[in-house]
């Protein structure tokens, strides 16, 4: 057991650390099931709720940043659901990205009305980050989505 603790410090120790916070949260609207299945077709079984969070993570020299993204929450009175993590595709402006609820808003959504709770970063340089977009950056991506995660269990 020994052991196993110390390659977890040594591995983990090795990695750079980002406080994760979330800085605020905003209500933005709520779809009821009855939009999913006039406007998709789809079996829905729950209304979703859609808030914008702002959270930090970090630039691509590692500089801290505020970053947004957009939350999907199915409305239950029960908890456990899974979450679901949503990369949007190419944006044409800053505000074309989930937090800004675009077109690209509604995938999360509709997964969240199935009930998965759904999260989706507008990533670096889009949505209320100033700094530059690193276009097809994988690893910024990532660690954006992963500080979301991180940002949306505090939410």
């Amino acid at each position: 057991m020994k052991k196993n603790c110390t390659l977890l410090l040594l591995l983990f120790g090795a990695l750079p650390l980002v406080a994760q916070q979330l800085v605020s949260s905003t209500y933005l609207k709520t779809y009821p099931v009855s939009y999913f299945v006039q406007e998709f077709g789809l079996f829905a079984s729950y209304d979703v709720d859609q808030y914008r969070i702002i959270y930090t993570s970090k630039e691509v020299n590692d500089e801290p940043t505020t970053v947004s993204g957009l939350v999907c929450l199915p409305k239950v009175k029960t908890s456990g659901y899974p979450m679901l993590v949503y990369q949007h595709g190419t944006a044409g402006s800053r505000t074309e990205v989930p937090g800004y609820e675009s077109f690209e808003g509604l995938l999360p959504s509709i997964f969240s009305s199935l009930g998965f709770i759904s999260i989706a970063p507008d990533y670096l340089g889009l949505g209320v980050d100033t700094g530059i977009h690193p276009y097809v950056h994988a690893a910024s991506e990532s660690w954006v989505a992963q500080h979301m995660l991180s940002a949306t269990l505090h939410f």
